[in-house]
């Protein structure tokens, strides 16, 4: 009996190994194949994968699937599936069996919720596809659903120090962009100031990503044009620029460069020590600088005697490990560099994301273990097989959520450059060179995509 037991844990250790994979590690051919731009076939594979379309991960399968699509330049399957991800992420909601499910196994057994920067990003390459329709009706419903983000995420941090990710300055600038594409310059300016405000207090302290010199060009240039000229006198004197009025003669091409890809998610091992407390059990990782109260009210009797016998506990949670970008991108514009401003940097901002939730993860976490324990206390008290079993078991579901958006960016530039009405050829030269050529017409704006590595 008891050699027949030994057999089955091993079994059950063997069968547990695949699932100790990364989802990058499971994901690793897609992750191939879009580096290397061939998005068709990126996106042939991820159809041959069934379990990459599972409902936990469904979210990632329709992101991915639309972010190759972008690329392609398929405007209709990147809607199509872009739209499916949002209305799978808006109708997320707390699923307290799938809740109950993860105290005994790990987070990956329910849907994949999005960060906040990843369903910004949804609607930033959304408001592109109908950008690139011209479209711009539902261009500017979706900087309207990128601001429900951005309110739902300042509203989540509201009672933060000021040194978190609860604002994106990038969104309002686009939303800036579209706005004034729109010819609506009041909203336009709106968004703008809203930028430059971010900018300054959240991503130049934060990410060291300063105001980029095409907002402080079209926030004056939008006051300006509103009859805001005290504002647009004010930001001129803040920027030492002078708006020139000629400027409406012009047309205007922004084209915004992806470079990179962005940070994936590991699993790392944390090692907590408890201390003593009346009624809190508190565990403290030096290394980490965490300290994480856990109130023993809220925990039902063997959660309580579980966590009275830990003194020491090694939890699995998530880490970002930056992928940078292989190639320093330069823009040129009939053959003359232009410089190109970092506007977000996706990989700063995701591991700020974490890092702001990640008290919260380890919480849930030392719970989890305590659930495990006492699972394990109580069938080791019928049976020493049994509890070797369920410990065992306990061992191997145990796995941190390494689940994100692998397709984004290590970073996004802007390149915004104001030009006599003709046809332009641009060139982004990164691993390789792309070519667009462009027809600037008085008065209108131009928006450009390019994609290095």
């Amino acid at each position: 009996m008891k050699k027949t037991l030994v057999t089955i844990c091993i079994a059950a250790i063997c069968l547990a190994i695949p699932s100790c994979q990364s989802y990058y590690a499971k994901t690793l051919t897609f992750n191939e194949k879009f580096e290397n731009g061939k998005y068709e076939d990126a996106r042939e594979y991820l159809n041959s994968q069934k379990k990459l379309r599972e409902k936990k991960s469904k979210v990632l399968y329709n992101l991915n699937y639309a972010t190759s699509s972008f690329w392609l330049d398929d405007v209709k399957n990147s809607i199509a599936n872009f739209d499916t991800a949002d209305k799978y992420a808006e109708d997320f909601s707390k699923n307290y069996a799938y809740e109950a499910l993860t105290m005994i196994s790990n987070p990956t057994v329910r849907p994949y919720e999005l960060e906040y920067f990843e369903n910004v990003m949804l609607h930033f390459y959304q408001a592109l596809n109908y950008i690139k329709m011209s479209n711009m009706e539902d261009a500017l419903v979706e900087c309207r659903r990128m601001n429900l983000v951005l309110d739902r995420q300042s509203d989540a941090f509201k009672r933060h120090d000021g040194k978190r990710y609860s604002r994106d300055a990038f969104g309002h600038l686009l939303m800036g962009i579209i706005y004034e594409m729109s010819g609506d310059n009041n909203n336009a300016f709106i968004a703008y100031r809203n930028a430059v405000e971010i900018y300054q207090n959240d991503y130049s302290p934060m990410y060291g990503t300063s105001i980029p010199s095409t907002l402080k060009r079209s926030i004056v240039r939008t006051a300006y044009r509103t009859g805001f000229a005290g504002e647009g006198r004010k930001y001129e004197k803040m920027f030492g620029i002078t708006y020139d009025n000629s400027s409406s003669q012009r047309g205007r091409a922004v084209a915004f460069l992806f470079d990179g890809m962005s940070p994936i998610k590991e699993e790392t091992a944390i090692d907590f020590v408890k201390t003593k407390n009346v009624g809190v059990a508190s565990f403290t990782s030096q290394g980490y600088d965490l300290q994480i109260p856990v109130f023993l009210g809220d925990c039902s009797p063997s959660e309580k005697s579980s966590l009275n016998d830990f003194s020491y506990v090694r939890l699995t949670l998530p880490t970002y490990v930056d992928r940078g970008w292989r190639c320093n991108g330069k823009m040129t514009v009939n053959g003359k560099n232009v410089e190109a401003d970092e506007v977000e940097n996706v990989s700063k901002i995701a591991r700020q994301s974490l890092k702001d939730r990640m008290w919260r993860e380890v919480g849930k976490a030392i719970l989890r273990a305590a659930t495990k324990e006492a699972m394990h206390q109580a069938a080791a008290k019928q049976n020493e097989y049994v509890g070797l079993l369920v410990n065992i078991a306990n061992a191997v579901t145990e796995k941190a959520d390494t689940r994100c958006w692998m397709s984004l960016p290590a970073r996004i530039r802007i390149v915004d450059v104001e030009l006599e009405p003709g046809k332009y050829r641009f060139d982004y030269t990164s691993c390789g060179t792309e070519t667009a050529e462009v027809q600037v017409s008085a008065g209108r704006t131009s928006v450009l995509c390019f994609r290095g590595f």
